[in-house]
């Protein structure tokens, strides 16, 4: 099968398509044949980061949508030829691959009416964000909620997901914001203009948020903290605080995070169970037309080093799709 393998340097200049061999299938998982995956932030930071640390060859690509090939002997879950997404174990093999053998639990269903391209764009970013806002705290409805950087692909899957529950989203941004608004965000600061604690604490009177929604990095979430309410919550996505700030009984902060890059190695079958469900629900409201999967580009699969290329470095805009 063809691949798109990352050798042992620092960028996706250093990958190309090759022919793989295709392994046996494990007994225990279900082959599916690859038809779209997504470019994620775990892939560019794994392709600068880990490449040198491997000290070897790898495929890169977190999620995919295609159809079921095979299925192994010990499996009675699907049937070839069903429409599915979901997350790869990045342990054992990448998406950006005519091929991927998965553990079944961490499928789900495509229904009639999203097509995969749809279904590979929030396998893993809008996953991400359901968790973040569905399960790891109660936000309460009309409650103010800080999310980092609205403009980025998670972002604009936690404003989305933020709004239909029924919350107050507010970020901050420096591009126009006329998509953020019709996503449903309620209040833009541009940093450039005022500062960002400031700007909270005249948007909820003095209060501050209920939660904060951090993605951008541990430093980050140490300083977004303080944007917090008497009895806030605080979820991290990429890293979580180093330490906690506040003395106890003081300020009564929540800290959780999501750790969706290390769902396998937890060796937790609910953990991908949960993911196959918050993955079905999103791909349900795709086809109710309720959810936006913000597809910025798609390319062929013979053209991926140059989506990776155009992906603009500010991370800002929707969702870049490879079509195999």
């Amino acid at each position: 099968m063809k691949a798109f393998i990352i050798k042992n340097h620092d960028s996706a200049h250093s990958g190309q398509i090759e022919e793989v061999e295709l392994p046996v299938l494990d007994p225990n998982k279900i082959r599916v044949k690859v038809k779209a995956a997504s470019i994620n932030h775990i892939d560019i930071e794994r392709i600068k980061k880990t490449a040198n640390k491997l000290g070897k060859s790898f495929c890169a690509g977190v999620d995919f949508a295609g159809d079921v090939a095979e299925i192994g002997d010990n499996v009675s879950m699907f049937s070839p030829g069903q429409r599915v997404a979901g997350l790869v174990n990045n342990a054992e093999c990448g998406s950006f691959a005519e091929y991927v053998d998965v553990d079944p639990d961490a499928l789900f269903i495509i229904p009639d009416g999203v097509c995969y391209k749809e279904a590979a764009a929030m396998a893993y970013a809008g996953v991400i964000a359901w968790k973040a806002i569905n399960e790891k705290v109660v936000i309460p409805h009309d409650s103010f909620i800080y999310i980092t950087a609205g403009g980025f692909g998670v972002g604009n899957y936690l404003i989305q997901l933020a709004t239909k529950r029924g919350t107050k989203p507010i970020t901050a941004a420096e591009e126009d914001g006329q998509t953020l608004y019709k996503l449903g965000i309620e209040h833009i600061i541009d940093p450039r203009k005022i500062s960002i604690p400031e700007r909270v604490k005249e948007i909820t009177l003095g209060e501050g948020v209920k939660t904060v929604i951090d993605f951008i990095s541990p430093k980050s979430a140490s300083e977004n903290i303080n944007l917090l309410c008497y009895n806030g919550a605080i979820i991290t996505i990429w890293g979580r605080l180093h330490e906690y700030p506040y003395e106890p009984k003081t300020k009564a902060i929540t800290v959780s995070e999501v750790a969706l890059d290390y769902l396998y190695a937890s060796g937790c079958k609910k953990a991908l169970k949960d993911v196959s469900k918050a993955g079905e629900s999103l791909v349900q409201l795709i086809a109710k037309q309720e959810f936006n999967p913000m597809i910025e580009k798609t390319y062929p699969f013979a053209d991926i080093e140059k989506a990776f290329e155009e992906i603009p470095k500010n991370g800002m805009g929707g969702k870049y799709v490879i079509e195999m």
